[in-house]
């Protein structure tokens, strides 16, 4: 739908245990899915409300069968969890509508859920890498991360796209080669098939990692 700057910025979230049940959902889901409706604690112009949505999400339907559902619309259910396309749905409902959410910021996700304001660092192809490592590094121990891809794709990273940042670390090879990797995740699930960055999945790379540092 072109909302990844928000299920970039949830899926940083889910990372702190406890956050999105407790802090965004008040600790209500279970007994809220029971009735049928969820109340989201959400941020508006930086005050605290609270978003009601129901339980009725956008649904594909099989074109060949219509009795048969392919899943949600827009944000998917992960794992059998209908929190990402509930707390999509109250997003949208704060914004307006779902249409409302495409290419949007990753900032204005971070107030609407957190009430808390984001910062943008803006690099260009000269930035070195130790400059974006140190940055993260310093950033990841209490603070969400996401990135932004450019307009061109590279190495087969979708373009224009928000990306979770999980991790940095660093890496060596059997052979002594160090390489300073940062973890990302594509909110929407995949990548590009052709994708070319080293240390990707299924990299043949991954096999001069040593089991125990993998």
């Amino acid at each position: 739908m072109g909302d990844c700057w928000f299920l970039a910025t949830a899926s940083a979230l889910a990372e702190y245990p406890g956050l999105i049940e407790n802090e965004l959902f008040g600790g209500n889901i279970q007994n809220n899915a029971s009735n049928g409706f969820y109340d989201v604690n959400m941020y508006h112009l930086g005050v605290p409300i609270t978003i009601r949505v129901d339980d009725q999400v956008p649904m594909k339907y099989n074109v060949f069968d219509p009795t048969q559902l392919n899943g949600p619309v827009f944000a998917s259910i992960v794992s059998n969890g209908l929190w990402m396309p509930v707390l999509e749905k109250a997003m949208a409902k704060l914004f307006g509508n779902y249409s409302s959410l495409v290419s949007g910021d990753q900032k204005d996700a971070t107030m609407a859920l957190l009430g808390k304001p984001g910062l943008r660092t803006v690099h260009s192809l000269s930035t070195t890498d130790q400059t974006i490592f140190d940055l993260v590094s310093r950033a990841q121990t209490d603070d969400i991360l996401s990135a932004k891809t450019k307009t061109t794709a590279y190495y087969g990273l979708v373009a224009s796209h928000f990306y979770t940042i999980l991790d940095v670390f660093d890496v060596k090879t059997t052979t002594g080669t160090l390489y300073r990797l940062i973890k990302l995740r594509n909110p929407h699930g995949v990548d590009s098939t052709t994708t070319t960055y080293k240390f990707r999945d299924g990299d043949p790379l991954w096999s001069s990692i040593s089991t125990a540092e993998q």
